[in-house]
């Protein structure tokens, strides 16, 4: 879980919300737990708990309390309080013909007790569903033969990826807790990835002493098949989980560690806006996109002092015609930035690109028009020869990029 925090069950007006049935249907299998903690849950389901004893059990959880708990609370207090979440709970249950009652006096906890009750993948999946809604930097690469289908993702070829994900992760000290979920989005194949970071700890009062509460967030990352053009994207937060993945997915689904070769086709360039200038923006012919306009753009010009240029304003190109200026030829572009205003936001978005093969979004339902109007410009391709990565340029992260800004 991301952390301990159960903000909706450490709340007495929240608890005394829910149904005490539900609340005695949840609490049940760990009656042992909260009576050595010195709450005694009540004899029959529609008795009124000990809120109070509830409230202070969920503020202090420790080493002691259940996996299985602790899990259910953190699920259910993120579907109650995110909107929206609750409506898909009930489509999703109804949808599976999940016997299920929801009273029109039902609260949000209520709701997502019961799921979790009747069918907790159910809680757990779209969970891992509103993960999917988030910025992500995703990395490219091409499949070695003839692009080919995902044919079957059975829950054994599941599991297998599974387990060898956990020995990576288990090696790296992030332990063996990862989870798959699959989605069909049109041609492509997502694969959502739920496993645990490295453990952090903090302070904690129990007994009245001073102690430390360790425990393992969760994170989420992503990796995407294009099943038409053979494609893979990977989010990952280190170059050895990219190396993980592309090499897991590879053999887990089409039978080759190295049916995506580390070293594939360049994904992504930035000539069109040396060689188009201002037509490189251009986005009429992409239904869904009003505007895109370049916001930033990032020059390495190494030298002696490893120079890095950033050019930055609300439309970059156009303030640069107008002042008759130019992408000179020798600028060696590290990534730039765009603005696109979508007909479906009321604010415009930012995305990135850093050649050859990284594209950083801010939510993922933008991606497929984005991707659209890169091939259209020309700023996308699976064509073009594979860049060299063995001396890549530096980047803000290992230049003192700060001291180097030029606003246009």
């Amino acid at each position: 879980m991301a952390t301990l925090d159960f903000q909706r069950f450490t709340r007495v007006e929240i608890l005394r919300a829910i149904q005490p049935r539900l609340l005695s249907r949840l609490l049940a299998p760990h009656r042992d737990f909260l009576e050595a903690r010195g709450v005694i849950l009540p004899p029959h389901s529609s008795d009124e708990h000990d809120y109070p004893g509830l409230v202070k059990t969920f503020m202090s959880p420790d080493e002691n309390t259940p996996h299985q708990l602790t899990e259910a609370l953190y699920l259910i207090n993120e579907m109650a309080s995110t909107p929206g979440c609750i409506d898909a709970l009930q489509e999703e249950a109804a949808s599976r013909e999940v016997a299920i009652s929801f009273p029109a006096d039902a609260s949000p906890e209520d709701i997502a007790i019961q799921v979790w009750l009747e069918a907790p993948t159910i809680v757990e999946r779209k969970h891992a569903e509103h993960a999917l809604v988030k910025q992500r930097e995703f990395k490219y690469f091409q499949s070695a033969t003839s692009p080919r289908p995902i044919h079957t993702t059975t829950d054994m070829t599941i599991k297998a990826l599974e387990r060898d994900l956990d020995d990576w992760f288990e090696s790296y000290g992030r332990g063996r807790t990862s989870k798959i979920f699959t989605f069909a989005e049109g041609e492509e194949t997502w694969v959502l990835i739920r496993h645990g970071k490295r453990c952090q700890s903090e302070g904690s009062i129990k007994d009245g002493a001073s102690t430390t509460i360790v425990y393992r967030p969760e994170i989420f990352n992503l990796v995407i098949y294009n099943n038409v053009i053979g494609e893979l994207r990977i989010n990952a937060e280190t170059k050895g989980m990219t190396h993980l993945f592309r090499q897991q997915f590879g053999k887990h689904f089409f039978g080759s560690e190295d049916f995506f070769p580390a070293c594939g086709p360049s994904k992504y360039t930035l000539e069109p806006l040396r060689r188009d200038g201002l037509a490189s923006l251009f986005c009429g012919d992409v239904e869904g996109i009003q505007s895109v306009r370049l916001h930033e753009l990032r020059i390495y010009w190494g030298g002696k002092y490893g120079e890095l240029e950033i050019r930055r304003a609300n439309d970059l190109l156009a303030a640069m015609t107008e002042r008759n200026r130019f992408i000179h030829e020798n600028a060696h572009m590290v990534s730039a930035k765009f603005q696109v205003q979508f007909t479906h936001t009321k604010k415009p978005r930012l995305f990135t690109i850093r050649p050859a093969n990284i594209i950083s979004v801010l939510r993922d339902e933008d991606t497929a028009l984005v991707e659209q109007w890169l091939t259209l410009r020309h700023f996308a391709s699976v064509n073009t020869p594979a860049a060299d990565e063995d001396s890549p340029p530096p980047t803000e992260e290992t230049t003192h990029a700060d001291a180097n800004v030029s606003l246009v």
